[in-house]
Parts: C-alpha cells; sequence; structure tokens
C-alpha cells in the first residue's frame, strides 16, 4: 500500500494503540498527524505528476488530497482541492 493510502487506511485507525507506541517507519508520522503526513505525500506526487505533464494521475492526486481533507473534517481546505 502506498504511504498516503496507508496512513489514511482503517487499518491503521483500528491498530491505533500499535502506531501510538511503536510508531510508522516514518518516524516524523505520529498516529495524530497521519492524515497531514498523507497529504504530505500527495503532495510530492502532484509535484511529480505536474512535471511529467501526467494530468489524469494528477487529478486523482487532488481528488484524494480532497478526501483526505474530509477525513480531517475541514470541508474548507477539501472543497479547494476540488477546484
Amino acid at each position: 500500500m502506498k504511504p498516503p493510502f496507508f496512513f489514511r487506511s482503517a487499518a491503521v485507525k483500528k491498530s491505533e494503540q500499535y502506531y501510538r507506541n511503536v510508531g510508522f517507519i516514518d518516524k516524523v508520522a505520529a498516529f495524530d498527524t497521519r492524515y497531514s503526513k498523507s497529504i504530505e505525500y500527495f503532495e510530492k506526487a502532484k509535484g511529480i505528476y505536474s512535471e511529467l505533464k501526467k494530468y489524469d494521475k494528477l487529478t486523482n492526486v487532488n481528488l484524494n488530497i480532497g478526501f483526505t481533507y474530509h477525513f480531517m473534517e475541514n470541508p474548507k481546505a477539501a472543497c479547494m482541492s476540488y477546484e
């Protein structure tokens, strides 16, 4: 599973205590900031796909950034990412 999707996954939420105690491979990530870390990875992908002019993939990245903001209960940011 790719990192931005992993941080959003139900498996991580289900294993909350484990990730709070042990953490993630990416030591900068924490359980409470996992959605922000997901967006960080999506933003990296966004830059790569923009440079490569892969607009179909760029659209999917923007959509998933919006979904992640939705999970963060930030509808304003979610709507902005859909534009």
